[in-house]
């Protein structure tokens, strides 16, 4: 057994598993004979975010790009909705998407900072508000309401 001065026999740990924290009362001992399964954890989670991130570079063009990465890291959670988004854009928007980008905004009256889906279209302002209002009607409404706190989504004709 390991003697470590200054630790309790027990204390309460918040250990990190694939859907989230669970809190638990585990001597120091049964923690550190569990660190190989916990680092397994953390880097399974890290490599699911950076394949899904890799994703999302290749689906989008980040403007900002620096800040873009730190909202999306901030937020890991809109990353597979901004992965649906694109899916799902192309498929409403068929050949008719020019490029989708990612860009951050920011007020900072308001003390907001988020990011922007903008499908640059090859379509007259007004084919491409309809084709928005069918993604609205379609994807849009039943996206998470944490997600629409951070992430609009609009359309220009280039």
């Amino acid at each position: 057994m390991i003697e470590v001065p200054y630790f309790p026999n027990e204390y309460t740990s918040r250990e990190f598993l694939p859907y989230g924290f669970v809190s638990s009362t585990r001597t120091y001992t049964e923690v550190l004979n569990q660190t190989d399964i916990f680092e397994s954890v953390k880097s399974s989670y890290s490599l699911t975010f950076i394949n899904n991130f890799n994703l999302l570079q290749k689906s989008y063009n980040f403007q900002n790009s620096e800040q873009v990465k730190r909202v999306i890291y901030d937020h890991y959670y809109i990353i597979k909705p901004l992965l649906n988004i694109n899916e799902k854009v192309m498929n409403i928007f068929c050949n008719k998407v020019v490029e989708i980008c990612l860009e951050f905004d920011e007020d900072p009256e308001e003390n907001y900072e988020g990011l922007s889906v903008i499908i640059k279209t090859n379509l007259s302002p007004e084919d491409s508000l309809d084709l928005l209002d069918k993604f609205d009607e379609e994807i849009w409404f039943d996206i998470d309401v944490r997600v629409k706190k951070i992430l609009s989504v609009m359309v220009r004709p280039v």
